[in-house]
């Protein structure tokens, strides 16, 4: 869409409650916006500020929390702690140089399409007019990016499929099992967890995406590449043994 980072739209910053603010460019699915954001993100990390205390990146957004108290007891402000921390964000990004971030991860990510793992693949035949072989073809050729995690610790937002696979989401959230693969509008992801879920599933993979033994525990991170790879129910099973 802009296909030159000096040429994205402008941001705005915006309060988020009273102890976070919002970099927001707007509301698109774009790798260029998402690479400043993570630029913007990086910055802050290589140079961190005593009063941030975390940050949660989106596709085209970054809140940023602070700890106003901290500020408070260290600055002389002549401003409102908000006005403070907004105007010295946006001369910290003002200063953020456009450069091209080292490509993410790639992730060979196994997936099982077999009917016992892929509880809404009829829905999605029939809504996009597709036969099943023809959406395993769709969803596994594209390399997907990750955009951002949540809603659950670790969830991938992985775009865009194939236009050709859109999908609305459920009405009404669904129990859905760890390793489900779902799709919802041009996006699929996979449920870190057993839990609620309004995206169509289409299959499963063996992989644990999320494991809070590791000091790392989500599988994926922004930016990082996926590529589903199709396996048989056998492969699946298999994997899920080494998996553990």
């Amino acid at each position: 869409m802009f296909r030159n980072m000096e040429l994205l739209p402008p941001f705005r910053i915006v309060p988020l409650g009273d102890s976070a603010i919002l970099v927001d460019f707007g509301n698109f699915i774009n790798p260029e916006v998402n690479n400043r954001i993570l630029q913007i993100l990086n910055a802050w990390l290589k140079e961190p500020e005593y009063y941030i205390t975390g940050f949660t990146p989106a596709y085209s957004s970054l809140a940023i929390h602070f700890n106003s108290f901290e500020i408070k007891k260290r600055e002389k402000l002549r401003q409102d702690v908000m006005s403070w921390v907004i105007s010295r964000t946006e001369q910290k990004i003002l200063r953020v140089p456009f450069h091209s971030l080292p490509e993410g991860r790639l992730h060979a990510v196994p997936a099982c399409y077999d009917d016992e793992y892929a509880a809404d693949m009829d829905i999605v035949c029939r809504h996009t007019g597709l036969d099943k072989e023809e959406i395993i073809r769709l969803h596994t050729e594209t390399m997907y990016r990750v955009y951002m995690l949540g809603f659950l610790p670790g969830f991938p937002y992985l775009g865009l499929t194939n236009e050709k696979l859109y999908m609305p989401r459920k009405k009404k959230p669904e129990l859905t099992e760890a390793g489900s693969i779902g799709i919802a509008g041009r996006q699929t992801g996979i449920y870190p967890f057993l839990s609620p879920g309004g995206w169509h599933i289409i299959g499963k993979t063996p992989l644990k995406i999320f494991d809070d033994k590791k000091e790392n525990p989500p599988l994926f991170a922004p930016g990082d590449r996926v590529q589903f790879i199709a396996v048989t129910k056998k492969e699946f099973i298999e994997l899920a043994k080494h998996d553990k």
